[in-house]
């Protein structure tokens, strides 16, 4: 069934098919709320959706397939193609061969959908970005995507600071200065692959980080601001990263931009292991390069926006009750005329028998809910759901 369709059967439910009471647009934007009902009791299509991935030599992060809730197992696949090798969960993470500065925690290029201003006003003299490690490591170099406005010709300065009440303490951690960077020869728009800029740590051990500690990357300018000519951080607005978050500084003190994280990856000198923790768009299994792995887990009901999608099979008839419960409701609430006592009644008469139906709809509704199975909900403390 596709959306068009869906709606058709909602119209034609509430005794309005050619939708004259109800538009079209109000009937999509119920079923749209009904599909946030959903979401929001952590309900998941109970199908298993699988996909299946190619592990790379020198690829430790694999993306989670789009609109993935719950990552149910992995399986590898075996020497006769069959994916008939589960792998435990204390093995999602990876396994590679020795190096040169592995990204071992990043908050990368896909959450960007915003920039912030560095050098450009009193108000933005620096800016910082917290995050914690869950494992101790040294960081080697630090990647940030950067570009210039107008044509600034001073140097960006990076340090990694301890934690002082959640803001940069001013203090670097052990090697915690990174050489500076020319901003002259940054790119001019962040969509350039290489906006990202790196800046190195001096020692050999790089920066050295406990772990369970917050830290924060200090960002700054050498010369004064300058509205005509400053830079700019790639940023994410929607306060997608855990790890902490991003703040300016005006001068005098750090100001915490909340919802708002600042993207960096950090990389590690050479290593032969690394632990990678499971974040919101990354896992990291451990396997053997050239393998498959199948992926098998549960996605979130997704909105549909065309006529011609096609609705997935498994909440239909869900979102059928539950779109018709609110059609219901909202023509149990146009004005009437009062004028007419005879009419008035009549009017009352249907308000009173759409509001039973409406009703009777909503508890099917929420039986066809209930009846969901369990394990197709999001446990709350699993740790297979992206983002735990």
């Amino acid at each position: 069934m596709d959306l068009g369709e869906l709606k058709r059967q909602v119209a034609a439910s509430v005794h309005d098919p050619h939708m004259q009471t109800i538009s079209e647009a109000l009937i999509e934007q119920f079923i749209d709320e009904s599909i946030d009902d959903l979401k929001s009791k952590g309900w998941l299509l109970p199908l298993e959706e699988d996909v299946s991935i190619t592990l790379a030599a020198n690829t430790y992060r694999y993306v989670v397939p789009p609109g993935f809730a719950y990552i149910r197992s992995l399986y590898m696949e075996d020497t006769d193609g069959d994916f008939s090798i589960p792998i435990p969960y204390h093995n999602w993470k990876p396994r590679y061969d020795m190096v040169t500065l592995p990204v071992f925690e990043s908050f990368g290029f896909e959450y960007q959908n915003s920039e912030q201003a560095l050098g450009d006003a009193a108000a933005r003299t620096r800016v910082s970005q917290q995050f914690r490690l869950p494992f101790a490591d040294h960081v080697k170099r630090v990647s940030l995507p950067l570009r210039k406005e107008g044509s600034p010709s001073d140097n960006l300065a990076l340090t990694i600071q301890t934690d002082s009440s959640g803001s940069p303490s001013g203090t670097n951690v052990s090697a915690g200065a990174a050489t500076a960077v020319d901003g002259s020869g940054l790119k001019t728009v962040l969509t350039d692959p290489d906006s990202w800029t790196n800046f190195d740590f001096e020692t050999a051990a790089g920066a050295v980080l406990s772990a369970d500690t917050f830290y924060h990357l200090v960002l700054a300018r050498s010369a004064a601001v300058d509205a005509d000519a400053y830079y700019a951080w790639g940023i994410d607005v929607d306060g997608s990263y855990i790890g902490g978050a991003m703040a300016l500084h005006n001068g005098t003190s750090w100001q915490t931009a909340t919802g708002s994280d600042a993207l960096f990856r950090l990389h590690s000198p050479t290593r032969a292991t690394a632990v990678i923790r499971f974040n919101k768009r990354f896992w990291s299994p451990m396997g053997y390069i050239g393998r498959n792995i199948k992926i098998v887990g549960q996605r979130r009901p997704p909105k549909y926006t065309k006529d011609s999608d096609t609705v997935m099979d498994g909440f239909i008839g869900y979102l059928r009750e539950r779109s018709v419960t609110k059609a219901l409701f909202y023509m149990a609430t146009v004005p009437i005329d009062g004028s007419d006592p005879d009419l008035l009644n009549r009017q009352l008469a249907v308000i009173n028998q759409r509001m039973v139906l409406a009703n009777a709809r909503a508890n099917e509704a929420e039986r066809m809910l209930a009846s969901h199975p369990a394990e197709f909900r999001v446990k709350p403390n699993s740790r297979n759901v992206p983002g735990r």
